[in-house]
C-alpha cells in the first residue's frame, strides 16, 4: 500500500511554504477505549486540499472522529536529511495535517519508509531498517511541526515482514522504537518533544514464521520484550486481516493457530507475563476487499460479505477486555495510493453496506462484556500467571543445584587436599597444648609422688615418715607419723574418697627395693573404714604444739640413697590417697590394739590435727627403726612428749 503512494506521489513540485505554528496547541485527542472507530486512510497524502477536506467531512458524518494518516519519510526527505528551498518538502505533508486541525479529527500519524540515503545498501526500497538515530531524528521534526494534531506515533508499519522492514529484525527494530520514545517522551517525562502524545508499537502483520523474512506477530512481539521492549511503548498495533476471507475474525482462536484471533490472544499472554497487563492492542488496520461483477459494479454478494465481516470484527473486538481502539481500511475505491476495493465507499462516492455498520457501531454503547468471556480472560491470565511463576521457580532451583554442587566440590577439595589446611589447624591447637600438657604433667608428677610416699610409709615400711607442716614462711614442723597413728589422729583430707581416682593408682611405682623383706606383705584388698570416724577421733587440741625450726643442714639428705627421688614428693601439700589413707587408718587401728610400735603404753590423747604435712623422702632400704631414730632430731621427742601429756 504504502510503496503505490510513494510512486503515485513521487512527482509533485514543491508549493509556496506556509508559517510553522511555534506554541503546540493540542486538538482531539484520541479515545483509548475499544468503542473508538477509526478510518485508516493512508491516500490523504497526495490529494489536493480540496479532496482531503471532502474525505474527512464524509468522515465525520457517519460519526468518525479518529483517522489514521501515512507520514511517508520516503517522500518528505527524498533527496536527503536537510529540507529543501522554501520548505517545499512539507508541502503535501501540510495539506492533510491543516485538514485534520481544521476538522478537529484525532489523527494517528504511521511514520514510515526508508529513503534511499539513509537505507542500507541492497535493500528494498522504502524498507530499509535505518540507524535509529536518523529516524529518531525525522521523528522530532515531525512532532515539532504537528505536534499539536497529532494524537499518537507509531512507529513503522508492518515490521515483521521482510516486504517492510528489511532485513526482518525485531532487535534492531526494537532500537529504533528506544530511540523514539526518548526523543518524545524524554527522560523520566522530561525533554521530550512531544511528551503527552502516545507511542504505539509494532503495526505487526498478521503472517506467521517463514525462514526469518516473516514473523508471527507473538514472535516478533516476545523477541521485543526480550531485547529491552518493555518501557519504551504505551500501546501494541496489530492489523488482524483475514487475508482468506472465509473465517470471520470470531471463528479464530483456540487451536486455530493461523487465526488473526489466536494471534492476539497470544500477543496478550506475552504482555501479561512481561508485566504489560495494563496495556491495550490496538487495531491500527482491518478491512475486507469487494470485488467488481462484469458490469464494473461492486458485486452484493462481496459487498454483503465486507459489511458482515467488519460488523463481526467490531463487536468482537470490543467484546476484549484488552483491546484499544480500531481503524478500517480504507475510505473509498479508486484513489491513488490504495489497494482497490477495500474502501467503504465506492470511487463515485456511493456508501457500500459497511457505511451503515460503522455508523451503527459508533453510536452504539461499550459492548458489556458477558460472564464467559470474562471467565475465559481470567483462566487466561491465571495461566500467563503461572507460567511466570513457574519461569522463576525454575530459575530458583537451578541456582540451589549449583549452590549444592559448589559445596559438594568444596567438601571433596577438602578431604583430598587437607596439606593446606593442615598448619592453620597446629597453629590454632598449639596454645591450648601447650597450657594443657603444663597442669597436666604437674598433676602427674604430684600424683606419682605421692602415691610413692604412701606406699614407702605403709604399715611395714612407714613408721619412721614425718610429716611436715609449713606454718611460717623458713619453719618446718616434724612430727613422727607413727605417732600420730598410734594416738588416733588421722587427717582428713586423707580419708576424703573424691581426692583421688583409686583407679588412677598405678601400682608399678612402688619399689620393691625400698620394702624390707623380713615385713610382711601390704594387703591388696582395702579394709572398709567408717569415713567418719577418723573425723571424730581428729579433734582439735586445746594446747597448741609449739613450733620447732629444723636447720635445713640437720637433714639427712646426703646420707640417704633416696635423695635422688623427685623433691615434689616431700614438698606436696596435696591430701593422701584415698587407698593409702584407709590402710593407713587400718594400720592405725591395728597398732593400737596389739601395741608393734612400742607405742601403747603412751596414753593417746587428744592432738591437734595437723596442717597438711610434705611427707620426707622414704628410707633406704637396709635403714632399721633405730637408725632411722638416730637421725631424728630432739623434735622428735617434744612431739612425743606433747602426744603423752
Amino acid at each position: 500500500m504504502p510503496l503505490a503512494v510513494i510512486c503515485t506521489y513521487s512527482h509533485v513540485t514543491p508549493t509556496q511554504p506556509r508559517p510553522v505554528a511555534v506554541d503546540v496547541i493540542p486538538t482531539a485527542e484520541i479515545d483509548p477505549e475499544s468503542s473508538s472507530i477509526g478510518i485508516a486512510d493512508s491516500s490523504l497524502y497526495g490529494l489536493s486540499p480540496a479532496d482531503i477536506d471532502k474525505t474527512l467531512t464524509q468522515l465525520q458524518s457517519i460519526g468518525v472522529q479518529n483517522v489514521r494518516v501515512f507520514v511517508p519519510w520516503a517522500l518528505i526527505k527524498m533527496t536527503g536529511p536537510n529540507d529543501l528551498a522554501n520548505d517545499a518538502n512539507w508541502t503535501l505533508m501540510n495539506n492533510v495535517m491543516d485538514a485534520a486541525r481544521a476538522h478537529n479529527m484525532g489523527v494517528l500519524a504511521v511514520i514510515s519508509h526508508t529513503p534511499l540515503w539513509a537505507a542500507p545498501s541492497g535493500t528494498i526500497p522504502g524498507a530499509g531498517a535505518p540507524d535509529p538515530a536518523v529516524y529518531a531524528d525525522f521523528v522530532k521534526q515531525v512532532a515539532t511541526r504537528y505536534g499539536d494534531v497529532i494524537s499518537a506515533y507509531e512507529v513503522w508499519n508492518e515490521p515483521n515482514s521482510a516486504s517492510f522492514f528489511q532485513p526482518m529484525d525485531p532487535v534492531r527494530y526494537t532500537a529504533i522504537l528506544k530511540a523514539v520514545y526518548t526523543t518524545l517522551k524524554g527522560v523520566n517525562g522530561t525533554g521530550g518533544v512531544d511528551p503527552t502524545s502516545t507511542v504505539i508499537a509494532g503495526a505487526l502483520a498478521p503472517i506467521q514464521d517463514f525462514f526469518g523474512l516473516t514473523a508471527s506477530p507473538q514472535t516478533f512481539l516476545a523477541a521485543m520484550y526480550a531485547a529491552g521492549a518493555k518501557g519504551f511503548f504505551d500501546a501494541i498495533s496489530v492489523h488482524p486481516y483475514e487475508f482468506n476471507q472465509v473465517l470471520k475474525f470470531s471463528q479464530g482462536g483456540g487451536l486455530n493457530v493461523f487465526s488473526a484471533l489466536y494471534q492476539v490472544q497470544q500477543m496478550r499472554a506475552i504482555m501479561v507475563q512481561n508485566g504489560d497487563s495494563d496495556k491495550l492492542i490496538w487495531a491500527t488496520e482491518y478491512g475486507f476487499q469487494t470485488v467488481l461483477d462484469q458490469a464494473g459494479v461492486v458485486d452484493p454478494t462481496s459487498n454483503q460479505k465486507q459489511a458482515d465481516f467488519i460488523q463481526d470484527f467490531i463487536t468482537t473486538w470490543r467484546a476484549l477486555t484488552y483491546t484499544g481502539p480500531l481503524f478500517i481500511y480504507t475510505t473509498r475505491d479508486g484513489v491513488p495510493g490504495t489497494d482497490t476495493g477495500y474502501g467503504i465507499f465506492q470511487a463515485d462516492w456511493t456508501a457500500k453496506l459497511a457505511v451503515k455498520v460503522i455508523s451503527d457501531a459508533i453510536g452504539l454503547p461499550p459492548v458489556v462484556v458477558s460472564p464467559i468471556v470474562a471467565l475465559a480472560e481470567l483462566i487466561q491470565k491465571a495461566l500467563a500467571q503461572f507460567q511466570k511463576a513457574f519461569a522463576s521457580f525454575t530459575t530458583s532451583l537451578q541456582t540451589a543445584f549449583s549452590n549444592a554442587v559448589k559445596a559438594f566440590q568444596s567438601l571433596l577439595s577438602g578431604i583430598f587436599k587437607p596439606a593446606a589446611a593442615q598448619p592453620a589447624t597446629t597453629a590454632s591447637l598449639a596454645p591450648a597444648a601447650a597450657s594443657i600438657s603444663a597442669d597436666s604433667l604437674a598433676a602427674a608428677n604430684r600424683a606419682a609422688t605421692e602415691l610413692k610416699s604412701q606406699v614407702g610409709g605403709s604399715k611395714d615400711t612407714a613408721d619412721h615418715v614425718k610429716a611436715g607442716d609449713k606454718s611460717d614462711p623458713g619453719d618446718v614442723k616434724v612430727v613422727d607419723a607413727a605417732e600420730h597413728e598410734a594416738a588416733g589422729a588421722v587427717d582428713p583430707k586423707a580419708v576424703d574418697p573424691k581426692a583421688v581416682d583409686t583407679k588412677a593408682v598405678d601400682t608399678k611405682v612402688v619399689d620393691t627395693k625400698a620394702v624390707d623383706t623380713k615385713t610382711e606383705e601390704p594387703k591388696t584388698e582395702t579394709p572398709k573404714v567408717d569415713e567418719t570416724k577418723p573425723d571424730v577421733k581428729a579433734e582439735t587440741p586445746k594446747t597448741e604444739t609449739p613450733k620447732v625450726e629444723t636447720p635445713k643442714a640437720d637433714t639427712p639428705q646426703t646420707d640417704s640413697p633416696a635423695s635422688a627421688e623427685p623433691k615434689a614428693a616431700s614438698e606436696s601439700k596435696k591430701p593422701a590417697k584415698d587407698g593409702a589413707a584407709q590402710d593407713k587408718s587400718a594400720d592405725s587401728k591395728a597398732d593400737d590394739k596389739s601395741g608393734t610400735k612400742g607405742k601403747s603404753g603412751k596414753k593417746a590423747g587428744k592432738v591437734k590435727k595437723p596442717a597438711p604435712a610434705a611427707a620426707e623422702p622414704s628410707k633406704p632400704t637396709g635403714r632399721s627403726n633405730s637408725e632411722s631414730g638416730d637421725k631424728t632430731s630432739s623434735t622428735d621427742g617434744k612431739s612425743h612428749q606433747h602426744q603423752g601429756a
